[in-house]
């Protein structure tokens, strides 16, 4: 009797110890998010090639302050949660509500002006963005090559944009803001 306490004794031991040890090694699925996320994205540029590229836009924003008669607006926040949000409703919205016509791969960002007469009168008159959801609209021509296919990234015709994010503070600020 006394050896089968043991046993179970160190049955126990052995499965405590191995759910203890279980639960201090990190999740396979929370590894790999971690790794996802601490990847560094194709397309991250340095902050001096920002400057550059920021510098490069100047000839564009004087020609269209003085076309419009005031300094325009350079930039465009938008924060997290709402790109966040953006993100998920367009995968949501072309999976649920467009009867799965669309897969979503992409965003594509346009360059916009708001009305001189707009809701938001603090925004009238400023360059803004918007952004919309693309997917692979790839064309296949009539022929028997399996070459003759031209990939053409569209955007989602059905799909909803994202505007409505902030002006720079002050608007006329180059980067960095």
């Amino acid at each position: 009797m006394k050896k089968l306490v043991f046993v179970l004794f160190g049955v126990l031991i052995g499965v405590l110890g191995s759910h203890l040890i279980e639960q201090s090694r990190p999740d396979s699925e929370m590894k790999d998010k971690v790794e996802h996320v601490a990847k560094k994205p194709n397309g991250i540029i340095t902050k001096d090639r920002a400057k550059e590229l920021s510098a490069g836009y100047d000839s564009r924003y004087k020609l269209i302050s003085n076309s419009i008669d005031r300094d325009d607006n350079r930039s465009v926040w938008f924060s997290i949660a709402e790109m966040e949000g953006f993100l998920g409703y367009t995968q949501y919205e072309a999976q649920n509500l467009l009867d799965k016509k669309y897969t979503v791969n992409g965003i594509r960002v346009y360059l916009a002006a708001y009305p001189d007469k707009n809701t938001d009168q603090a925004k009238a008159g400023y360059t803004t963005v918007f952004m919309v959801p693309t997917y692979d609209a790839t064309i296949s021509k009539s022929s028997t090559l399996p070459l003759n296919t031209a990939l053409k990234i569209a955007d989602v015709p059905e799909g909803s944009p994202l505007n409505e994010g902030e002006i720079g503070d002050p608007p006329s600020s180059a980067y960095p803001n």
